[in-house]
Parts: C-alpha cells; structure tokens; sequence
C-alpha cells in the first residue's frame, strides 16, 4: 500500500496542535508543602482512582502528611479542544498525585466563573416563486420556507485546589 508522505507530515502536526490547545485550555501545577508533618482527619468520603484515595469531603482517618497542593485551571468555550483537554483534566491529578508519591489527594475547593459565551447556529431554507413586473407597476407571487436554529452556551473558567497526601500508617 502506497501511503502518501504527506500523511505523515500531517497526522503528527495536528496531534501536536491537539497537545499544545489542550494546554491552553487546562493547566495543572504542583507546589511542594512545608509545614507540619502530621495530620488525621475524622473521616469523610471517598472514592478510588486508579489507585489514588479521592476524598471529596472531609479527609482521611488515618495519620498522613501533605506532600503538597496541586492548582488546576480549565477553561471550557465547548470548543472540540476544551472539550478534549476537560476529558483528561481529572486524570492529570491523578497524574500528577502519583508522580510527587501520594497515595491520596484531597480536594479542598473548587470555583467556576462565567467568562463570556458562545453562540452557534444555522439557517436553512427555499424559495420558490415568480416575479413580473412593468413600468411604475409590479406583481410578486412566491413562498418562503426556512428555519433558524441557534444555541447559546456559557463559557466557563473553573479552579480547583487538591492537596497531595501520603499515608503514615
């Protein structure tokens, strides 16, 4: 089979415009923690995430220290790139909680904002008619039929604020 070169030129370059759009769209930073070494919550709930401990409310009942607080922006326009980049965006703390050697993170906040909106449409119709005309005079004779469809969303720029957790005992 005779691929052209052009083919793999082109599959490379949009994958790596994908990448660099979806980071425009959603940045996650890791901080180190330097304060106290030992904490333990009361207990709250929690669910697993390819082996990460996500305690959505309240914290561990269990001694563990804070390795640090990773800081997440995603900005979402409902464009086929935001929505890309927000699909991963949950697996980027993931990501990155393993990375710096948590076992667990816990989400200390989350705040979304509306930043503008989107508007997308379209029209469709035909026409069908005849027209004649003289002089200072005219006759018209026809019918319209269309439709009009619009949608309008909100942009939304979201913040989320986790702390990276490892477990004592």
């Amino acid at each position: 089979m005779n691929v052209p070169r052009l083919w793999f030129h082109a599959v490379p370059a949009a994958l790596a415009s994908t990448l660099i759009g979806c980071a425009a769209f959603t940045k996650t930073t890791f901080s180190e923690y330097r304060g106290p070494s030992e904490f333990q919550g009361q207990g709250g709930t929690v669910r697993k995430v390819d082996d990460i401990d996500v305690w959505e409310t309240g914290a561990p009942n269990r001694k563990y220290r804070v390795l640090g607080i990773i800081q997440q922006s995603h900005y979402d326009n409902h464009s086929l790139v935001s929505v890309i980049a927000g699909a991963s965006k949950d697996s980027a703390i993931v990501k990155e909680a393993k990375k710096q050697g948590g076992d667990a993170i816990i989400v200390l906040g989350s705040s979304s904002a509306i930043t503008g909106y989107s508007t997308a449409g379209s029209i469709h119709g035909s026409q069908t008619g005849s027209l004649s005309g003289y002089g200072s005079g005219s006759s018209y004779s026809g019918t319209y039929r269309g439709s009009l469809s619009a949608q309008t969303r909100a942009n939304t720029q979201t913040e989320k604020s986790i702390a990276v957790i490892k477990y004592l005992d």
